[in-house]
């Protein structure tokens, strides 16, 4: 608990609650009348998205550890850094949810110049090329090297 809600269900409200509501603001306002998404298309987006919630995400977070992290970890424990940069303030947010967004775009731009370059990594991104209707359930499928939907 950090209070007045419980951040597990504050951080699921917050994934959750918009795709609903895009997805509704695409029906009521298509960017283009040809992108607009038949039941089919919802059905399948649902389950990506939802597979890649309930079975990916979960796996990953239990099962992966990553290099990276671990040299983190260890550039961490053994810097003489004399402050830690946390989110516990307002500003401690705003900074890693800064550096955060940092990171994730500059190795997404890395990781999708290698998936068009190397024709093992193309085979998995492709299908990101083939879509030919856009929505919110679709907007990262392919981008994040496929694992999530």
């Amino acid at each position: 608990m950090t209070g007045w809600m419980d951040s597990g269900l504050l951080v699921t409200i917050l994934i959750w609650l918009p795709i609903p509501l895009i997805l509704l603001s695409e029906r009521l306002v298509p960017k283009l009348k040809d992108w607009l998404l038949n039941w089919k298309d919802v059905v399948e987006d649902s389950f990506w998205v939802l597979s890649g919630t309930f079975i990916w995400a979960p796996i990953y977070d239990k099962n992966y550890e990553t290099p990276i992290s671990n040299l983190f970890a260890s550039i961490r424990e053994s810097s003489e850094f004399p402050f830690a940069l946390e989110a516990d303030t307002v500003l401690g947010l705003f900074v890693m949810a800064l550096i955060g967004l940092i990171a994730v775009e500059f190795i997404g731009y890395w990781a999708h110049r290698l998936q068009h370059r190397f024709i093992f990594f193309w085979r998995i991104h492709a299908t990101h090329h083939h879509l030919t209707k856009m929505s919110v359930a679709r907007a990262d499928r392919g981008i994040r090297w496929n694992f999530l939907g």
